[in-house]
């Protein structure tokens, strides 16, 4: 990932942060990563980058893909199931 583009998903993460959600087109996140798809690896970077934003590793981060727009969000206290619109970044990497 080129420095700009990392700058930028902090930006968008600070975002979230700072007011509760964030929309990443996936094509932006294709770009961003040289990927045709997200995997593992790039869900466990965006997780990682998150933790750099908070400062704390407790704070869960939640997406949702709308057509082709991700939204990242977060709550105290949120959490997922197998119904819920929003899922926990952690889920995908397994943690």
């Amino acid at each position: 990932m080129i420095t700009r583009h990392q700058n930028e998903l902090i930006a968008r993460l600070e975002h979230v942060f700072d007011r509760g959600y964030s929309e990443i087109r996936s094509t932006e996140l294709y770009r961003w990563y040289g990927r045709d798809r997200l995997t593992k690896n790039v869900w466990q970077d965006i997780l990682e980058k998150w933790q750099i934003v908070t400062d704390d590793q407790e704070i869960s981060l939640f997406y949702g893909k709308y057509d082709e727009t991700f939204v990242f969000i977060y709550a105290d206290g949120l959490s997922d199931s197998e119904n819920s619109h929003f899922k926990n970044v952690k889920s995908l990497i397994g943690k």
